[in-house]
């Protein structure tokens, strides 16, 4: 423990001498001699003119892992500044040497940023200990899904990650997306609803919206029966409701997308108005039944609002944040539900979504809510019947069941498994056996029996004191462990 630690400390100080070295050898190479905006002089003082011959007409890079693309060439940059008659600076500044210095620090950043969550990893993960749990099952079918990852970079992978309120705010999902979007590429958060109960505390994204809308759906009231999204969700709008999504920068592969995916049905025939950046636009609506999808593009988009101007425009179940190839993890929470309910979305549903989406890979990841039951037969029967509407809906979809995460009942002073959940961790791997899925043992990768109060007491903690729920920490290494036993099928 002790040579991990010095090892750690070593490597740190190692990356800040590097990081200052670089940030000193721009600014001595890269800033001219000449004058800033205000007439102050500068002398050009080269503290690596000896060694610099050498590397004259060399460009530093940093490992593709960590680097940008940097947009347009800096040559081409460097120009067009130049020919700005208007620029208050003195035509001698170098401006490529300004961009490229930002970026060198935007790519330091990264690599700071990349660095530090493995340092974070090791810290929260010292107290626990995980096993690598394979996933088992029925692995064979999901060659499908590993073959479409061997396509990442000419077409699009997508996942559906369908659970409870364990991934309400796009927890497990959206570390998932990271670790796999930096592997495979892709750019962009995938599905999102257009108003969400998770608004406070997603970790992905910063939601805002009128608090005009109307919502009905499977775990919601819906008197008229409407017709409910791949969500389970359909949302009605008043005259002039709006909504608005800007992804975080907590995860580099999702703060910008190039392209916006509407999904409606039922729409009267009519514009809408969409600001991306700002920037004002307006698209018509398709009239008709059936899911319908509206595109609009750009390029590093960072944020997208949506204005409907008349009442009951359409019936509205999401969009999807895009950026071409790559893999894209959309977050389905469905809180306080077993898993039963998706048989309440319609196959018919469901096949016009994965018309447009295509989905590699369905995950289901339910259990706790089930707890309170005795016994499991009925809701294992009822689970089969989940899995196989789905297996009918998405044909050409792998699938994986997550079984449930270990959960802790008070036992005089101390915190225990609940006794019920080796039952219903059983009762998870009859379901995938019975349908022949594939099927992953969460409850084994933390640790097994009484792990919970582990991760709970860990330093800095993994999960909360309700001893249920996983933290950001935890959910982050959740999806660390399941995204290295995917990464293991072969």
């Amino acid at each position: 423990m002790v040579s991990e630690m010095n090892n750690l400390i070593k490597n740190n100080n190692t990356l800040i001498i590097f990081l200052v070295t670089i940030i000193l050898l721009v600014l001595s190479y890269e800033i001219p001699e000449g004058e800033l905006a205000e007439g102050i002089p500068i002398k050009n003082i080269d503290m690596f003119g000896d060694i610099r011959s050498d590397i004259e007409n060399e460009d530093f890079q940093f490992d593709e892992y960590y680097e940008e693309d940097s947009g347009d060439s800096l040559n081409s940059l460097n120009g067009s500044y130049n020919q700005n008659s208007n620029n208050s600076f003195s035509p001698k500044t170098n401006y490529a040497a300004v961009i490229r210095l930002n970026e060198i620090i935007s790519s330091a950043e990264n690599f700071v940023e990349n660095e530090m969550g493995k340092i974070e990893n090791y810290s929260a993960n010292r107290d626990i200990s995980t096993t690598d749990e394979n996933i088992t099952g029925n692995v064979g079918q999901l060659r499908s899904f590993v073959s479409a990852l061997s396509k990442a970079s000419t077409r699009q992978v997508r996942i559906a990650h369908f659970g409870d309120s364990g991934i309400e705010g796009d927890l497990i999902s959206s570390d998932l997306r990271e670790m796999l979007q930096s592997k495979f590429g892709g750019k962009g958060l995938g599905f999102l609803p257009i108003i969400t109960a998770d608004i406070n505390y997603r970790t992905s994204t910063d939601f805002d919206y009128s608090k005009d809308w109307d919502v009905f759906g499977v775990n919601k009231r819906n008197p008229d029966r409407l017709p409910v999204g791949i969500n389970g969700e359909v949302f009605v709008n008043k005259t002039n409701s709006w909504f608005q999504y800007e992804p975080k920068s907590r995860y580099r592969h999702s703060r910008n997308f190039d392209e916006v995916r509407l999904f409606y049905s039922d729409a009267k025939p009519s514009a809408i108005n969409y600001y991306l950046d700002g920037t004002k636009k307006t698209e018509r609506l398709s009239a008709g039944k059936g899911i319908q999808e509206l595109k609009f593009s750009g390029k590093e988009i960072k944020s997208i609002k949506v204005e409907l101007p008349q009442d009951k425009q359409a019936y509205f179940y999401g969009l999807s944040l895009e950026s071409g190839p790559g893999v894209y993890v959309d977050n389905f929470p469905f809180r306080g539900n077993t898993g039963v309910d998706l048989k309440d979305i319609p196959v018919s549903t469901l096949k016009e979504f994965d018309k447009y989406l295509k989905y590699d890979l369905i995950i289901f990841q339910f259990g706790l809510n089930a707890l309170s039951a005795r016994n499991f037969d009925k809701y294992e029967k009822d689970m089969i019947k989940v899995v196989e509407h789905y297996q009918e809906a998405f044909p050409n979809a792998s699938f994986i069941l997550i079984g449930s995460q270990d959960r802790s009942v008070k036992r005089g002073a101390n915190f225990e498994t609940d006794p019920s959940l080796l039952k219903l961790v059983q009762a998870q791997i009859n379901i995938a056996r019975e349908t022949k899925i594939a099927f992953w043992n969460l409850f084994d990768a933390m640790g097994g029996k009484n792990s919970m109060s582990k991760w709970v007491e860990a330093n800095p903690p993994l999960a909360y004191k309700d001893y249920i729920h996983f933290n950001e920490y935890g959910v982050k290494k959740v999806a660390e462990l399941f995204g290295e036993a995917l990464m293991n099928v072969k």
